[in-house]
């Protein structure tokens, strides 16, 4: 959604952007980029969009400590999840994967992604939509759109006021697997000039001999993650930072993501999570909260 004084129509624009895009990253495409490092040897040339993609993975992966890690795609078809079915992977298949699996294996030097083994493979899926979201603002903000919101799969950048001329404002779904998206919010959040990203663990996951497995794999484990944090909802100026470490925080839990964010000023989180009696909790950092709509 848009403002345009002059009633242009930039859907032909966008289609491109998300064409490129798509044809650089997309894992369903054969003749993809990605797919094309994903089957080399030791790696090739790419596109400027996957490189810069990729710089900025390797950037958060440095910053969380390895909790957003873009190698981890081997580990998430190990477990089923990229099939939507989930299947118990024998441990030693899990170590077997572990030696392919970190961002040290692969290397960028410009134009040129290069890894470490032919099995390394590298999914850029919980950071393109942001990066897109990004996309798209940067084009509106070129021709002098200043009032918008863009929403790509559930990643959100705003900038200036909405039609009613105050916050633009996104609901966050209440983490209830058996609700659909929009139905059960959870809190609804004033934007303006801001991105919103949730990722949660509440809608992908599969149960085994009593055991409920999340789809959030921790690359330094090669395992599901098994802590109380069911949702998390980031707030940052760029949609492509706040759709990384929405990931990376489901991956560390909530004790952690607290801990992060004390010493990473500026990032806003609204973390919900389970209780002993598995009752929903809230915690949320203090510009969160003044974001928040009564």
């Amino acid at each position: 959604m848009y403002y345009d004084s002059l009633n242009r129509d930039f859907s032909e624009s966008i289609n491109i952007i998300l064409e490129k895009i798509d044809s650089s990253m997309s894992l369903y495409r054969d003749n993809s980029i990605i797919n094309a490092f994903n089957n080399s040897s030791n790696g090739i040339a790419i596109d400027s969009l996957l490189a810069e993609v990729v710089m900025h993975s390797l950037r958060y992966a440095q910053e969380t400590n390895g909790a957003f890690d873009i190698t981890v795609g081997p580990l998430v078809k190990a477990w089923g999840f990229h099939a939507k079915k989930g299947e118990m992977p024998e441990d030693k298949t899990i170590r077997d994967l572990m030696k392919f699996i970190g961002s040290e294996m692969i290397e960028l030097n410009n134009l040129f992604l290069g890894k470490k083994h032919p099995k390394v493979k590298i999914d850029v899926n919980a950071i393109a939509q942001g990066f897109t979201v990004d996309q798209i603002a940067q084009n509106f903000e070129n021709e002098g759109i200043g009032n918008y919101l863009i929403e790509v799969g559930g990643e959100v950048r705003t900038l200036g006021k909405s039609p009613r001329g105050a916050h633009w404002l996104v609901g966050v779904d209440k983490p209830d697997d058996n609700a659909l998206s929009g139905d059960n919010l959870q809190v609804i959040i004033k934007l303006s000039g801001e991105s919103l990203v949730t990722s949660g663990n509440y809608r992908k996951f599969f149960v085994k001999d009593g055991v409920k497995y999340s789809h959030t794999i921790d690359a330094q484990t090669g395992y599901p993650v098994s802590h109380s944090l069911l949702s998390a909802t980031v707030l940052d100026s760029t949609a492509t930072r706040a759709d990384a470490l929405a990931t990376a925080f489901m991956v560390m839990g909530k004790e952690r993501v607290i801990e992060w964010l004390l010493s990473n000023p500026g990032i806003e989180a609204y973390l919900v999570y389970s209780d002993e009696k598995g009752d929903f909790q809230v915690w949320m950092s203090e510009g969160m909260r003044e974001r928040i709509v009564e």
